[in-house]
């Protein structure tokens, strides 16, 4: 267990690295699980809350190597930049093709390793794992649920640690049956995911006009019409170039430049450091509709209440563009129900030697009788 004076220097080395007067208390007990009591933690709580300054920290205070698996190459290498930036002596690393692994490790040179899921499950990664001396944490996502491979090469001292935004409790289960967490030891510390600076604005596409574009135009209003107008609006997806990709995100995350609006996929919403974000616009929807992924996507918006509040933004906006066919009141895809129909009123001059037929089978079962008869009496 940590002392009242661990938790303080628990509390200053995590106030030295964000940058803010006081530290939160889940990072503080997360810091004192791992640093102290070397137990397996689960930290979910909202975006921006500071879930990285939690392996920072261990780092700071172990002096131990911490290695951090994430989903996304751009994440990564953002993740890597934040770290050299807010820690003071870090050495990190993104593991790509180009870096000697074994190398690197046993001379010491990297305090942080940085690498993808498909690269720690590699066999050059796992023989590294075998070191007595390596100590490992890990950050984790949903789609991560065979790690348990890993854990199985360490030993149970090494702490697994995850953070997430998105862990529902409906998922919670399967995720830590697979991802390797010792479940004896393990503690989930949940926060507050509320953001109560985002406002949610949820407006319907009509009928015939899903993909009418000119509701977007209240982003441009007070726009001017310029030869530069391209710079202002970029498109961030798999087709566009690692390199341009670099650019365009060190575009927006700058104020000092053109780019403004970026039409992007989610490959730009995870983990991104982009304090400048106030507005965030979901057009439609996605392919496999779920409100987790609508709330991932649009929690973007205003990710750090300290550094947008210095640029003058106090309240972030989402806009949600829902299909028509997503409100009752405004009607369905499928066809209305077919009304029931009255039924007929007897004729008023029905002849009455004449029995009354019932349908339509029935006047045919009539003639073809009729017809019999005739040709029985005429053989006969």
């Amino acid at each position: 267990m940590a002392s009242p004076g661990d938790l303080q220097v628990i509390e200053a080395t995590i106030c030295s690295i964000t940058g803010h007067q006081n530290a939160r208390a889940g990072q503080v007990k997360a810091v004192a699980r791992l640093v102290f009591e070397q137990a397996d933690t689960v930290l979910v709580t909202a975006t921006g809350y500071g879930k990285s300054a939690v392996l920072y920290a261990c780092s700071a205070l172990l002096n131990k190597i911490t290695v951090q698996i994430v989903p996304l190459t751009k994440l990564g290498e953002n993740q890597r930049n934040s770290i050299a930036k807010d820690v003071a002596g870090a050495r990190p690393v993104w593991i790509d093709a180009d870096t000697h692994l074994k190398a690197s490790f046993r001379d010491g040179k990297y305090t942080h390793v940085l690498l993808s899921l498909e690269k720690a499950v590699s066999a050059k990664f796992k023989a590294i794992l075998r070191d007595p001396d390596f100590h490992t944490r890990r950050e984790f996502r949903e789609e991560f649920t065979y790690l348990y491979s890993l854990r199985a090469l360490l030993p149970r001292r090494i702490p697994w640690f995850g953070c997430t935004a998105t862990l529902d409790r409906e998922n919670e289960e399967y995720i830590l049956q697979h991802a390797g967490f010792d479940r004896q030891r393990l503690e989930i510390i949940r926060t507050s995911i509320n953001r109560p600076e985002i406002s949610i604005i949820v407006q319907p596409l009509v009928r015939g006009y899903i993909n009418d574009f000119r509701r977007l135009d209240f982003l441009l209003e007070g726009a001017t019409t310029a030869t530069f107008s391209r710079k202002v609006i970029q498109r961030y997806n798999a087709d566009i170039r690692d390199a341009d990709k670099n650019l365009i995100f060190n575009s927006l995350a700058s104020i000092d430049t053109d780019c403004r609006i970026v039409l992007a996929t989610v490959s730009l919403r995870m983990g991104m450091d982009l304090p400048n974000v106030i507005r965030v616009v979901q057009f439609g929807l996605p392919r496999i509709p779920s409100l987790s992924d609508i709330w991932q996507r649009i929690r973007r918006a205003l990710r750090n209440k300290e550094k947008a509040s210095r640029q003058g933004f106090t309240q972030g906006t989402a806009y949600i563009f829902v299909p028509y066919w997503a409100f009752s009141h405004l009607g369905s895809l499928d066809k209305p129900a077919a009304k029931p129909k009255a039924p007929r009123k007897p004729r008023g001059r029905q002849q009455q030697n004449l029995p009354a037929v019932a349908s339509r089978l029935r006047t045919m079962t009539l003639v073809d009788q009729g017809s019999d008869d005739d040709a029985a009496s005429q053989a006969s």
